[in-house]
């Protein structure tokens, strides 16, 4: 079977679909513009399929929130990856844990080339296929590991919530939600896999972070893992007992280094802003770009 066409970044169709997305009616409630929204969007149930900036291809549904906005644009928060490369070795092994439908397991494969290994780490099975479906599409099978589960701090089971509206990728553990979904301690996963380094981890696990980070502690004691982005939901830590304040303590317990993103794009030293949403750790030993050696 041929792989499927791609459309240009920003097609006419993505822009359509954005604009629904995008929809503001005033005086009206959200609950409504939302519904609205939803029923205008069901009738873009046709993926497409675009082609990144670097070059590899993605499909996306645009219906969803974030895959319209990369069909639009051609990226999702894409400095702040740009900004995690030097970080990244060729042919090293990342984990996205957290990952969605695969964009930023893409932009990491894109880092670590065909020798490297992308290891991401997903509850929900409809996502899982999508990323192993991103994979294939861009003959990267073969360096996909997907882990079916959800990142905590024990082996267990718990209740997830698989998204909101029409952001699927705000998908979370939660106390009534629809799914259950199986969860592991990544220290227990990552010594049964033989894995003993990992250039960049990626977090995005809508609040449960610090779950994710004690599941971790062997692993950051060791300093088996070079840097961490960690995308930070302060108003959804404390559902799990945590803030952006412990889990930067759990960062720097290890020696672990942090900075910032901050306006107008870069990473910084702290205090953080009230309204920072990601953070960079770098392992004790390794050097933020502007202290290497030229």
């Amino acid at each position: 079977m041929s792989a499927p066409r791609a459309v240009p970044i920003g097609s006419a169709a993505a822009q359509a679909a954005w604009r629904w997305h995008a929809l503001q009616l005033p005086f009206v409630p959200g609950r409504v513009r939302a519904s609205v929204a939803r029923w205008m969007l069901a009738g873009y149930g046709q993926p497409i399929t675009v082609v990144l900036p670097n070059g590899l291809a993605m499909r996306l549904d645009l219906r969803d929130h974030v895959q319209c906005h990369i069909a639009v644009t051609g990226e999702w928060e894409g400095a702040i990856f740009d900004a995690c490369a030097l970080f990244v070795d060729a042919g090293s092994t990342v984990l996205d844990v957290g990952a969605h439908v695969g964009y930023a397991a893409l932009r990491l494969a894109a880092m670590t080339g065909p020798a490297g290994r992308v290891v991401a780490v997903e509850p929900v099975p409809a996502h899982q296929r999508a990323v192993e479906a991103q994979f294939a599409l861009n003959g990267l099978a073969a360096s996909l590991t997907i882990v079916n589960a959800a990142a905590s701090d024990r082996l267990g089971e718990a209740s997830f919530d698989s998204g909101i509206g029409s952001n699927a990728g705000t998908g979370r553990l939660a106390a009534h939600g629809a799914l259950t979904v199986p969860t592991l301690r990544l220290d227990d996963w990552l010594d049964a896999a033989g894995i003993t380094g990992v250039s960049l981890a990626k977090i995005d696990i809508e609040g449960a972070e610090g779950l994710a980070l004690a599941g971790l502690e062997r692993t950051l004691g060791a300093a088996r893992i070079g840097a961490l982005l960690i995308e930070l939901h302060p108003t959804e830590l404390p559902r799990f007992g945590s803030s952006v304040a412990q889990v930067v303590a759990q960062l720097t317990a290890h020696r672990y280094r942090v900075r910032y993103w901050e306006q107008p794009g870069a990473f910084r030293d702290g205090p953080p802003s009230a309204d920072v949403t990601y953070l960079l750790a770098i392992a004790p030993g390794a050097s933020w770009p502007e202290e290497r050696r030229p």
